[in-house]
């Protein structure tokens, strides 16, 4: 005999199934999502047992010295000269007139951007060599340089010529609606390499100065081989990047580059027809951050599609890329690129480079900031400020599990200037720069 089930669980059931039913029916004009079976193997460890985290920001309280006109001149002056004697001749000035924190504060201040009659706008940055670097800027119809706004950097395929034009053809007008978008060139879309690297990096830091841009909301995207200029770009910098769209891409180049992003929201699109550049190879991808359980990505695949950008897919994109916004990582895992200078790696700078994770840990009793390294640095360069950790408590520093540095820290104004004058980011100026003697027992 056939038990019958109650009438409560028949009444959820049918309920479930009309609320599945009707979200189909929402959806059903959206492009499929590819979820491929991973392959199950032994995951890598460096990512998995290293999960990212972001530090919680502090309210940071503004400084009782409000810098004058003058100062901010000063600021400007420092900021814009190559001449590291005359940074520090304005940072001791600066010094003894404001403070650290009121000067690190002026920084921003101290700029000020023009207002632009036009939406479309196309100029030129200066390279290494003084050659000319066209892009193309489209600002959002109420533009105001009174206050910083998102900003999206479409990176253009493959070809012969310039094509600083190729984002007219991928946004709209009507698209550009509360972020900046930003086009450069660089030869055959070549963004991997050093030429196309240099193109895109001199060119953002050139628009920052005549544009407000909101650096904690800066992503970045393209097609084909401005995808593949994403992944590298966004792999070797990760700490510049709100988010990554590869539209159309080839895989990241190593897998071990994933534990770079980790922390980095993607979302990626690829044609399932793709004859250019093969949908296996993001899939791979996806297998890979399957593998290192990386979170915050989305992949959409068109089943039909080939290789191009699809725009239409921009009414999912820009609502996902409005909600991104860029986190200082309390913890992290890092893999240099062979023969790169990186930087300053999130806060944290290491000689000679070398695979790396660091946990900055904040309590009520001060800053513990822990170190490991595959390799034994011989120098290691720890940069604070006051929205990562209260500064008026302790520091501990641990390398390879032996303590380096424990005690007060103090602020600088010079600090401050020299790292923004690297970063060119407000968010990634620091005001303390902690490179404590290393004991010779702080090996891996």
């Amino acid at each position: 005999m056939e038990r019958r089930r109650p009438l409560h669980i028949l009444m959820i059931l049918t309920l479930a199934t009309a609320w599945s039913a009707a979200c189909k029916g929402d959806d059903a004009d959206k492009p499929r999502v590819r979820r491929p079976t991973p392959v199950m193997g032994a995951s890598t460890g460096t990512a998995t047992e290293y999960r990212p985290m972001r530090v919680r920001p502090r309210q940071v309280p503004l400084p009782q010295i409000e810098a004058s006109d003058e100062q901010l001149v000063l600021i400007q002056r420092a900021l814009r000269s190559p001449n590291p004697g005359i940074r520090a001749e304005i940072a001791m000035r600066l010094q003894e007139e404001l403070g650290a924190l009121a000067t690190a504060y002026a920084i921003g201040q101290s700029f000020k951007y023009p207002r632009y009659e036009r939406r479309q706008i196309e100029a030129t940055a200066l390279g290494e060599s003084m050659e000319e670097l066209p892009y193309t800027v489209v600002l959002p119809r109420d533009y105001d340089p009174e206050r910083p706004w998102p900003m999206h950097i479409d990176l253009h395929g493959g070809g012969l010529g310039p094509d600083h034009r190729s984002c007219l053809r991928h946004f709209t007008m009507e698209e550009v609606n509360g972020f900046i978008l930003m086009c450069p060139t660089t030869y055959r879309g070549e963004w991997w390499k050093p030429p196309g690297e240099a193109v895109a990096l001199r060119v953002f830091e050139e628009v920052k100065k005549h544009f407000n841009v909101d650096t904690d909301r800066v992503s970045i995207g393209g097609l084909s081989n401005g995808g593949n200029g994403t992944w590298h770009l966004g792999h070797k910098y990760p700490w510049m990047w709100s988010a990554l769209v590869p539209r159309c891409a080839g895989k990241i180049r190593q897998e071990r580059f994933v534990a770079n992003i980790m922390a980095t929201p993607v979302f990626m699109i690829h044609g399932a027809m793709d004859s250019t550049i093969g949908v296996e190879h993001t899939r791979e991808v996806e297998y890979y951050f399957k593998r290192y359980r990386k979170p915050f990505y989305t992949y959409y695949e068109v089943p039909d599609g080939g290789h191009k950008y699809f725009p239409d897919l921009n009414v999912y994109v820009l609502p996902w890329l409005r909600k991104q916004e860029r986190a200082i990582q309390a913890r992290f895992a890092f893999e240099p690129t062979r023969g790169s200078d990186h930087g300053i790696v999130h806060w944290l700078e290491v000689w000679p480079q070398t695979p790396l994770r660091a946990h900055l840990m904040t309590q009520k009793t001060g800053t513990t900031i822990k170190i490991q390294t595959d390799k034994a640095p011989s120098k290691v360069t720890v940069y604070l400020n006051d929205r990562m950790a209260d500064l008026d408590k302790p520091v501990l520093v641990q390398v390879n599990g032996q303590k380096v540095f424990e005690g007060k820290v103090e602020r600088s104004a010079r600090t401050a200037l020299e790292t923004f004058h690297r970063t060119y980011d407000v968010h990634r100026t620091f005001t303390v720069a902690l490179s404590p003697p290393l004991n010779t027992m702080a090996r891996p």
